[in-house]
């Protein structure tokens, strides 16, 4: 049976400040092994290299009073994407540059010994979406939904009728490009754990048993 992956907790996590590979990494009470995770989840993306977002907006044909004609009204919609906090298959560049930040913080391996390095163990995840308060019924809904240990999380929200108008106006049809245009400002943060292993630690006391003896035997109190 292979041994658990467990963080070392006396080691300080470190951070690869490579922007095309931003990852923490956590030593583990495995030799020479470090276990490494996103910091940021990113959003899927189609095979064109656009985000995968599916929005959709329900509209009815209504007739406000007999004197006005019909018109589309909307009566509410749905934001559909997916978060990724998938480790992808680092490379040799990225192992280069992990084994060197760790080495800078003090904890590199020994002469002639090579770095391991395999993707964190993570469990009990949540998921919070902000920047919704004006777009759902109720945003509490959206707070701490369980998404287990998932690294692959699918994010549905029921918009109401302004809401979804409102990132329906965001849109841009297709073949065009407005890089001033502003995107969703919607969030989601994922928060789960993992195990770790505190260093053990030993107590010596010293005591001079008579003194001990003839204190607790005149005060009551501490009795």
């Amino acid at each position: 049976m292979p041994e658990a992956l467990l963080i070392e907790a006396s080691v300080p996590l470190v951070l690869s400040e490579d922007p095309k590979a931003p990852y923490a990494l956590y030593k583990t009470t495995l030799p020479n092994t470090w276990a490494f995770v996103a910091r940021a989840a990113r959003v899927a993306k189609d095979e064109q290299g656009l985000y995968a977002l599916s929005l959709v907006r329900r509209r009815k044909r209504e007739r406000p009073n007999p004197t006005e004609p019909e018109k589309l009204v909307t009566k509410g919609g749905t934001l559909v994407a997916q978060g990724n906090l998938a480790p992808r298959v680092f490379s040799a560049e990225d192992e280069k540059n992990w084994t060197e930040a760790i080495t800078l913080a003090g904890y590199g391996p020994a002469e002639g010994e090579r770095l391991r390095f395999t993707p964190m163990p993570l469990r009990d995840g949540t998921m919070s979406i902000g920047g919704i308060t004006a777009l759902v019924d109720d945003p509490s809904l959206y707070k701490n939904t369980v998404v287990g240990s998932s690294p692959s999380v699918a994010i549905t929200i029921d918009l109401n009728a302004d809401g979804v108008d409102t990132l329906w106006s965001f849109l841009v049809p297709p073949g065009q490009t407005q890089p001033n245009k502003p995107g969703f400002a919607i969030n989601a943060q994922f928060y789960y754990k993992y195990t770790v292993v505190f260093p053990g630690c030993k107590y010596t006391v010293t005591a001079d048993k008579q003194k001990a003896h003839k204190f607790f035997s005149l005060n009551a109190k501490a009795r």
